[in-house]
């Protein structure tokens, strides 16, 4: 309970006390509810091996240490930029957003694959997932991910340069090789 009160003197003499008693038990439960569920978000932004950050109106609000690692940046530099900083283009910017409204429409969430821009300058390709705070609007901002996926795409043109390689030598032959 909180209580309040206050005495009301009538020519220097208390002549009535006058006070409140509020419960605030519902409050408290709240309050200490909210505590926990921050202190969670928290330690998911920590524990995550994978890049996470907050944004509204294209603006970081928040980012795990993972994302700047990926990225190459302190985190005191990423606060408060707008998004488009990150990307290799405005182009590309543009591609995602694009992607994103679309997919964020139909789907609640959307997952894109992006050409990104490091700190030194270094093209980086991402996987990000984005899923708005409050379904349907953006007004409230979106949580995303980012997972470096620049070996992958290293991985994957090898593997078709390998395949068309191969393909041409065997349509060359005449003969066939067992």
């Amino acid at each position: 309970f909180l209580k309040r009160g206050y005495a009301v003197r009538k020519q220097g003499e208390v002549f009535r006390l006058v006070g409140t008693d509020t419960d605030i038990t519902d409050r408290k439960k709240v309050e200490e509810s909210l505590t926990i569920r921050e202190a969670t978000l928290q330690s998911i932004f920590k524990a995550a091996q994978i890049g996470i950050g907050f944004s509204k109106h294209h603006v970081l609000q928040e980012v795990n240490d993972k994302l700047c690692k990926i990225l190459g940046y302190q985190k005191e530099e990423m606060i408060g930029q707008h998004v488009e900083t990150f990307y290799c283009s405005e182009e590309e910017f543009e591609r995602v957003e694009r992607k994103k409204s679309h997919q964020i429409e139909n789907f609640g969430s959307a997952t894109i694959e992006v050409k990104g821009r490091r700190k030194n300058g270094g093209l980086i390709d991402l996987m990000i997932s984005i899923a708005p705070i409050k379904p349907n609007t953006l007004e409230e901002g979106v949580i995303f991910t980012a997972l470096d996926i620049t070996q992958r795409k290293i991985s994957e043109t090898a593997l078709k340069q390998s395949e068309a390689r191969y393909r041409t030598v065997s349509e060359l032959m005449s003969d066939y090789i067992y």
